[in-house]
C-alpha cells in the first residue's frame, strides 16, 4: 500500500522550514576578478563582521589566501569581547564549468562547532560571482541551514546576510584597480599679447 504524502506545495513548505535558505544578490562595483580574489582573502572575510562580530583563529594567524581544500577553526566574538562559538570553515571551490563559464562559486563546506550557532545541524554556505554587461559584478551569497533551531535561527541570520550584503558593496569598491583620478577641468588660458 502507497503511503500519500500529500500535495507538493505543502512537502515544499515543509523542507523549507527544516532547511531554511537565505538569499542575497547584489550588484558589486568591481570587476568580477577582483571579486574572486577579495572572496579568497581571510582577511576580507573578517572585515565583512567587523567590527559587531570578531573572526580570529584559534592557532596560529589567518592564512594568506583561501584556497581548495583550506580548513581553518575560527573563533568569533561579539564586539572582540563576548565569546559566541567557534566555526570550522572548510572551503571547496566549484569546478570550472559545474555551474556554468560565467559563474565561479566558492563554498564553505564546514559548520559551527560551539557556541549558538552550533545548535544548527546543517550548514551550506554558497558564495558566486559572475561579470555583468557592465563589467561589474554580480555576487550571489546563499546559506542553507537545518535542524531544529534553523527556524530559530534563521530570521537572525537573515538579517545578518542584509548587513553582510551592504558590507560587500562598500568594501568592493576598493577591491579593483584604482579608479582613474578624475582630471580638474580647466578653464581655457587666453593668452596675452603685448603690441
Amino acid at each position: 500500500m502507497t503511503r500519500h504524502r500529500g500535495p507538493a506545495w505543502r512537502r515544499s513548505l515543509a523542507a523549507r522550514l527544516r532547511a531554511p535558505r537565505i538569499r542575497v544578490k547584489i550588484l558589486l562595483d568591481c570587476d568580477s576578478d577582483s571579486a574572486w580574489r577579495a572572496l579568497h582573502d581571510p582577511t576580507v572575510a573578517a572585515q565583512l563582521y567587523a567590527p559587531i562580530l570578531r573572526m580570529a583563529p584559534v592557532r596560529g594567524a589567518l592564512p594568506e589566501t583561501f584556497v581548495s581544500g583550506t580548513r581553518l577553526l575560527v573563533r568569533i566574538r561579539l564586539l572582540g569581547v563576548v565569546p559566541l562559538g567557534r566555526q570550522l570553515i572548510v572551503i571547496e571551490d566549484a569546478t570550472p564549468g559545474e555551474l556554468g563559464p560565467a559563474h565561479r562559486t566558492m563554498r564553505d563546506i564546514g559548520h559551527p562547532v560551539s557556541g549558538p550557532l552550533a545548535l544548527l545541524r546543517g550548514w551550506h554556505h554558497e558564495m558566486t560571482v559572475q561579470s555583468d554587461a557592465h563589467g561589474r559584478t554580480i555576487w550571489l551569497d546563499e546559506l542553507t541551514v537545518a535542524g531544529g533551531a534553523a527556524l530559530i535561527g534563521a530570521p537572525v541570520l537573515w538579517v545578518t546576510w542584509r548587513w553582510r550584503g551592504r558590507r560587500l558593496r562598500s568594501l568592493a569598491r576598493y577591491w579593483g584597480d584604482p579608479a582613474p583620478e578624475p582630471q580638474p577641468r580647466s578653464t581655457p588660458r587666453r593668452e596675452h599679447t603685448t603690441r
